[in-house]
């Protein structure tokens, strides 16, 4: 190893070293330094969008009883789900939840068939191409009739 690869290595220690007491600092008043050394980025949080908790995890994380998180999800004002007797919730929603205030809107009851077909051609209805597109429909199975009458 020759001096210059010495120097360098010594260089990248430095600025290294100086990065991480720039971050312990900033740590230590809340946050992290934000990208190339400018404005401020809060410390990470320890979260993932895919945690799953039960109900006694749900119920520490909100400090709040087991009955509280039950009637509340049950009720449709906590995000969560219930597989067959039992609640699970997201982690990410709960503390989404907690900081936008917004609650869980009830599940819808599903479209019958036929409200579902209505709400297609509805989409339908102001179109201008619509009329074009069925006679060009009608024109097609004049000249190729289905079953080949």
């Amino acid at each position: 190893m020759n001096a210059d690869n010495i120097a360098a290595l010594q260089a990248e220690a430095a600025g290294a070293m100086a990065a991480a007491a720039a971050a312990q600092a900033a740590a230590a008043a809340g946050g992290m330094p934000g990208p190339f050394g400018g404005g401020f980025v809060p410390p990470p949080v320890a979260m993932s969008f895919f945690h799953v908790l039960t109900v006694p995890d749900a119920a520490q994380f909100l400090r709040v009883s087991e009955s509280v998180v039950i009637a509340e999800a049950e009720a449709g004002r906590l995000p969560g789900r219930k597989l067959g007797n039992e609640w699970r919730f997201l982690e990410f929603a709960l503390a989404e939840w907690l900081r936008t205030g917004q609650q869980s809107l009830p599940e819808a009851k599903p479209k019958s068939s036929k409200e579902r077909m209505l709400a297609i051609a509805g989409l339908w209805k102001d179109d201008p191409t619509v009329d074009a597109m069925v006679e060009e429909i009608y024109r097609q199975r004049k000249a190729n009739p289905v079953g080949g009458k």
